[in-house]
């Protein structure tokens, strides 16, 4: 087991080509953090929207991925939507830091129906701890040559269709990165689709079936979830990752204005033979804005 965990360590933090490419941070509360990955969210709400999410994964597996992350935007009236984006994510040596401001505007199509186009700049820094590495020859250029940690410019657009009960979202991040020229300390750009429909079951019941898609390039996965939301006040939700895991999800309102909320990952794929199970928990808020009225957090 020791022998199996130093070679998957060291092929994802000092491995070459392709395989190098590190994927954007994974987690499981896609539909309460899409400012994550699609800046464009920024101007759906004249509420400050704010969260914070922490997520333990491969529970169990030494050195396994943990992160972070925190999300906030609101409308700000004559200027437009704006957000920031705070990530951090540790995977056995290695790190990575992401700080991004958003800006998004609407165009209205109806009193209920609009699109939005938003952008993102920011910067990324990724790091390794090659002191903790040992290599089996001192003179390894790759070590001789290695450069602990590099600070990149980052760049991400996003657009947001909403009618009625219906929403699709399309957005991409790393946009200046290609596969060809990504490294391990230059994320390649990455695609994303995301869309669900809200289905109004009773006064108190609604039910959001979603699609999430997030592709690489040389990668791509594919999301399938349900959430059942009562009375504004609780939900119950499932997810299907193609390939990966399953997940269920539960939440409840603390107060108002703040909710709490658990997505625990049953790993039936390839992890699997590493940790069969991954924990994430978030804090999520809605406070009154500039000229919005306070609503319940993210209950659409």
């Amino acid at each position: 087991m020791k022998k199996n965990y130093i070679l998957f360590v060291l092929l994802i933090v000092v491995g070459f080509g392709k395989l190098t490419a590190q994927n954007d941070l994974k987690f499981t509360n896609v539909m309460f953090n899409e400012l994550t990955f699609n800046p464009a969210i920024a101007s759906s709400t004249s509420n400050i929207m704010a969260s914070l999410d922490v997520r333990s994964q491969w529970t169990g597996f030494p050195q396994g991925p943990k992160s972070q992350f925190f999300n906030a935007y609101s409308t700000v009236p004559k200027i437009g939507g704006i957000g920031l984006t705070i990530i951090n994510d540790k995977l056995g040596f290695e790190k990575s830091i992401t700080a991004r401001a958003s800006y998004a505007h609407k165009l209205k199509l109806s009193k209920i129906n609009f699109l939005t186009f938003g952008a993102s700049v920011g910067i990324l820094n990724r790091s390794i701890d090659f002191e903790k590495l040992t290599f089996e020859e001192s003179n390894d250029q790759t070590a001789i040559n290695a450069q602990t940690s590099q600070l990149k410019p980052d760049f991400g657009f996003g657009a947001t269709l909403v009618l009625k009960d219906f929403n699709f979202s399309v957005s991409s991040t790393h946009l200046t990165q290609s596969l060809d020229k990504s490294t391990f300390y230059q994320t390649p750009r990455h695609y994303y689709i995301y869309t669900y429909y809200k289905i109004k079951a009773s006064d108190k019941v609604q039910i959001i079936p979603s699609v999430f898609v997030k592709s690489s390039e040389f990668t791509t996965q594919f999301e399938l979830n349900t959430n059942v939301y009562y009375d504004k006040k609780f939900w119950l939700g499932a997810t299907y990752r193609h390939g990966a895991n399953a997940s269920a999800l539960v939440g409840f309102n603390i107060t108002q204005q703040i909710s709490l909320g658990y997505a625990f990952d049953y790993n039936y794929g390839p992890a699997k033979s590493y940790s069969s199970t991954s924990h994430e928990i978030m804090l999520i808020g809605s406070f009154k804005g500039f000229g919005g009225k306070v609503a319940q957090p993210f209950f659409r």
